[in-house]
């Protein structure tokens, strides 16, 4: 797609973003203080940090970091030079080369950062890694795209996912896991390089970065997996344990999540559930999923 010469607002509102109205208050507080648009979108909460990459990424708008560090007077451009050039003899991204080379204080990175993209820079020392986590983990990103995105998760709290990411092209993968988990909300922070290695290592200790990942996770997955609902109101933790394993069935069959299977799948327990404990008068319903034929299925009996 050619760069679009339009309004960053329009744009917002054209991808059902944000309305006139919000572009109106965004533009009011850019007269008082400037800040990049989609960065005062994310600040009130209108937009997520990932959105406002995607939009700037697919309308070609980002102002990339080397660029904005050049325009800014942030660096020198031989200083930029020299982390491009580490950058591509250690094939690493250019974030974790200007971070190898210390030419700017942790403080004024994260601004800058910040500033950018909306997103915190973080250490891994703020997380703490419970082994129990390890198969949630590996069922959300395998051992292998961790390494080839550059996307490490750090941390699950409820429904929302910490990942450490090493570049800030790292986000759109971040929007592609938003989609095909959608009961999570992937959140994402910059790590340095060191850190991601640390933190890389208790996550995957047992999980090489080959396809061998895949095929533990693979054998784990096809076995049938079962829960018992008593009460879908009361156990949506149940019900969305069930549908990552639903979700992660389908992976692996290579056929990528779909919005409409989500709400079909919602129906289908909702409606399963009442059919069955009408018919059979019984008090529990047992969900489970498994592979026939290659094909992911899910059934529903009374649990008695």
């Amino acid at each position: 797609m050619q760069k679009s010469l339009r309004k960053t607002g329009e744009l917002f509102v054209d991808e059902g973003l944000i309305t006139p109205a919000h572009v109106e208050q965004v533009l009011l507080i850019q007269k008082r203080q400037f800040h990049f648009f989609g960065n005062i979108c994310c600040s009130l909460n209108i937009i997520s940090p990932v959105d406002n990459y995607r939009v700037l990424h697919k309308y070609q708008r980002l102002i990339n970091m080397e660029t904005y560090l050049r325009n800014t007077g942030g660096l020198q451009p031989d200083s930029i030079t020299r982390c491009n050039t580490k950058a591509i003899e250690k094939n690493i991204p250019f974030l974790s080369a200007l971070m190898q080379e210390n030419l700017l204080s942790r403080q004024d990175l994260a601004r800058v950062l910040f500033d950018l993209y909306h997103v915190p820079l973080r250490s891994v020392h703020e997380f703490v890694f419970h082994h129990r986590e390890r198969s949630r983990f590996s069922g959300l990103i395998s051992a292998q795209t961790a390494q080839e995105k550059g996307v490490l998760p750090l941390s699950i709290q409820d429904r929302t996912v910490t990942c450490g990411v090493l570049s800030p092209e790292s986000l759109l993968f971040i929007d592609s896991l938003n989609e095909r988990f959608p009961l999570y909300d992937f959140e994402p922070c910059f790590i340095p390089l060191t850190g991601f290695d640390l933190f890389y290592k208790p996550v995957y200790q047992d999980v090489t970065r080959t396809s061998a990942s895949l095929v533990v996770s693979e054998a784990d997955l096809k076995q049938k997996y079962s829960v018992i609902i008593g009460d879908p109101a009361s156990e949506r933790e149940k019900i969305r344990s069930l549908y990552e394993k639903y979700e992660l069935f389908w992976a692996l069959a290579g056929i990528d999540s779909k919005e409409d299977r989500h709400l079909a799948f919602l129906s289908f327990i909702r409606e399963q559930y009442a059919r069955i404990r009408e018919e059979f008068q019984c008090s529990q319903v047992q969900f489970s999923i498994e592979t026939q034929n290659g094909q992911p299925i899910i059934t529903a009996l009374p649990y008695i």
